[in-house]
């Protein structure tokens, strides 16, 4: 996987980011969850070693619940339903149109932190996740760590879990606290504290 953060220097890199696929409580995922979790761990680890935590945080209107876990399902479900409604050509009209309208999904901000001390910060590329994406990713961490969903959108939650990447024999151990702040109208502020180990 492409590194996520990026740190601007030209040194040659070698090795794969991220896992093709993890084991979490005994089950194997190789979902864009796991790639892009265990991609972003590996590229801090290579990139900021100092680096021993990371804050993310978006504003989003997309409630946590288990349909994110598959959005796949969802999409289907949305174009069914449109499909019936529009053809191709205005179906892409109205998207645009909403784009215009209202504009693109905002970004997800990040700060590296070491030693309680902000090392980087920066937004993360709006092609590789923004705030509509996120959300699909962040329901896996919650899913992981075994916490029921009803409590998904709780104010604030704190989980953790193991993961291993069998090929490459590498183990990860993800600990969070989550904050879910109702900014206005249904619109919330997710801030995602992360802490990270991993080991070969």
């Amino acid at each position: 996987m492409a590194r996520i953060l990026g740190n601007g220097a030209e040194k040659s890199r070698s090795g794969r980011l991220g896992a093709r696929s993890l084991v979490v409580r005994g089950m194997r995922f190789t979902n864009s969850a796991a790639k892009f979790w265990s991609s972003l761990i590996d590229e801090l680890a290579s990139d900021y070693p100092a680096c021993e935590a990371l804050a993310l945080d978006t504003l989003t209107d997309i409630i946590l619940d288990r349909d994110l876990l598959f959005p796949e399902s969802s999409l289907q479900v949305e174009l069914d339903k449109r499909q019936s409604l529009l053809n191709i050509e205005e179906a892409l009209r109205e998207s645009l149109s909403q784009i215009d309208l209202i504009g693109p999904p905002s970004s997800v901000h990040v700060r590296l932190l070491a030693g309680g001390l902000e090392i980087k910060t920066c937004d993360l590329p709006l092609d590789c996740v923004d705030a509509e994406i996120f959300p699909c990713l962040l329901v896996w961490l919650l899913e992981w760590s075994e916490i029921p969903h009803c409590l998904w959108n709780n104010d604030s939650l704190t989980g953790d879990f193991c993961a291993k990447d069998r090929q490459r024999a590498v183990h990860y151990r993800l600990q969070f606290d989550l904050v879910n702040k109702h900014v206005s109208e249904g619109l919330y502020q997710r801030t995602l504290t992360l802490r990270y180990t991993r080991r070969a």
